[in-house]
């Protein structure tokens, strides 16, 4: 599918063998991993880790249990809900400076 192929291309989505599966169950940490990177914050998760910025950005508040395992319904929700409310990633480039 197109969205598929376009959020890979934008590094929203990966996989380890380059083929995505977008009808097979997401575990919590993917799901985190998409939306950390949705809103920009990729490449400061991947140093800082993903789970350390997801909570600086709340994306994990209203889920009260361990957030491990296959993604639920309901936690789904939350996610979406709290990634709405994040600031998202803006990168400022200075006129006449050259980005790197």
């Amino acid at each position: 599918a197109g969205y598929i192929r376009t959020l890979s291309k934008l590094g929203v989505i990966s996989s380890k063998n380059g083929n995505i599966y977008p009808d097979s169950a997401i575990s919590c940490s993917e799901a985190l991993k998409l939306v950390v990177n949705a809103l920009g914050y990729g490449p400061k998760a991947s140093s800082q880790g993903y789970d350390s910025v997801a909570a600086r950005l709340d994306l994990l508040e209203g889920i009260g249990h361990s957030f491990s395992g296959d993604l639920k319904v309901g936690d789904a929700a939350v996610l979406v809900y709290n990634a709405l409310r994040a600031d998202l990633m803006v990168e400022v480039v200075k006129v006449g400076s050259s980005k790197k």
